[in-house]
């Protein structure tokens, strides 16, 4: 029943013209009484529900797809999951601890496997630039991406090589 009818109802069966209809909306909230809405319609989907295979662009600018799988936050039937990692796990079997997978061409939603590299997350800061390389990676010239790639392993490897010295 719509608020508006259920307010004149309200006053006509108990003769209460002093009370308004925002006071009643309230103490229907606070005392929690339920007005016979109860959501969708059998058979409706909400606008927001994602089906199997959609895909979407997050916040930072990776292709997810829709996966049926059940999600460990809500425990949903369904959850989203990074595309360019599902297909090049497909191809190269999963991704080991430690590494992740770096955007060779600095295209996000190309997530064709030969434009995914697997590499150490050890090398993460010196590719992100800053105070461990002087370039970023992904603001880089393409020309010089896969330079600075190499640079960032060599000096990983020699690092790893000089703590294994020391210990």
């Amino acid at each position: 029943m719509p608020r508006a009818e259920l307010y004149a109802e309200f006053c006509a069966t108990f003769g209460r013209q002093d009370v308004s209809r925002v006071a009643l909306d309230g103490l229907m909230k606070r005392k929690r009484w339920m007005t016979g809405r109860m959501g969708f319609e059998q058979g409706h989907r909400p606008g927001h529900k994602a089906f199997i295979g959609q895909e979407r662009i997050d916040h930072n600018g990776y292709v997810e797809i829709c996966v049926e799988e059940p999600n460990p936050h809500n425990k949903a039937g369904t959850r989203f999951a990074s595309k360019h990692k599902r297909l090049w796990e497909a191809k190269h079997g999963p991704v080991p601890k430690g590494h992740c997978l770096k955007c060779l061409d600095g295209d996000k939603t190309n997530t064709d496997p030969a434009n995914w590299e697997l590499i150490s997350r050890r090398i993460l800061p010196r590719l992100n630039g800053g105070r461990w390389g002087k370039v970023a990676y992904g603001q880089a010239d393409p020309a010089v991406r896969s330079g600075l790639l190499a640079t960032a392993r060599l000096k990983d490897a020699a690092n790893q090589r000089r703590k294994g010295a020391n210990t």
